[in-house]
């Protein structure tokens, strides 16, 4: 078998053990949190942090607007004050 594809067993607790080979392609590590999702009848495990920057990405502003000017305002008189 390859790194794509691995056996794993069911304990009487429902867990089961991530095979290492796909744990090193994905980069788990003990601790991280993985999302699982079904999909007819597959499951799907995604590391979390993967999930998060993709959606970031596919929901991020494409030019956000700074929440303050670059440039100093200008006071009355000709002044001008540093934000």
């Amino acid at each position: 078998m390859n790194a794509k594809m691995q056996l794993a067993k069911l304990g009487a607790k429902g867990q089961f053990v991530i095979p290492n080979a796909l744990r090193e392609a994905l980069k788990l590590e003990a601790g991280d949190v993985v999302t699982v999702q079904l999909d007819g009848a597959r499951l799907i495990l995604e590391r979390r942090k993967t999930v998060i920057v993709n959606l970031l990405g596919k929901y991020a502003a494409p030019n956000p607007t700074p929440a303050f000017p670059a440039k100093p305002l200008a006071l009355e008189g000709g002044e001008s004050r540093g934000v």
